[in-house]
């Protein structure tokens, strides 16, 4: 039950007489539907950018690069290519 209806629904109804009223109501509900929804919702991990602290932009280039040149190396096979995978 909601608190300050012990009454139930012709509680509420008596409490809703004017169009005022029903705004008040209505903007404690909603309110009340947000606090539920904070206090029972797991917050976010934040997001730094990077999956770990070591992860830059240069592992990320590194990373590209290597994998374009195993890409490369499958498709032909060659000595520099096979250099360049090291």
């Amino acid at each position: 039950m909601l608190p300050g209806l012990a009454g139930g629904l012709p509680s509420l109804r008596a409490r809703i007489t004017t169009v005022e009223s029903l705004e008040k109501e209505f903007d404690w509900l909603v309110r009340e539907l947000q606090r539920v929804v904070a206090a029972g919702t797991p917050q976010r991990k934040l997001n730094r950018g990077f999956q770990s602290p070591w992860w830059t932009r240069e592992v990320k280039e590194a990373r590209e690069t290597a994998k374009r040149a195993e890409r490369e190396h499958k498709r032909v096979p060659t000595a520099y290519l096979h250099y360049r995978l090291g």
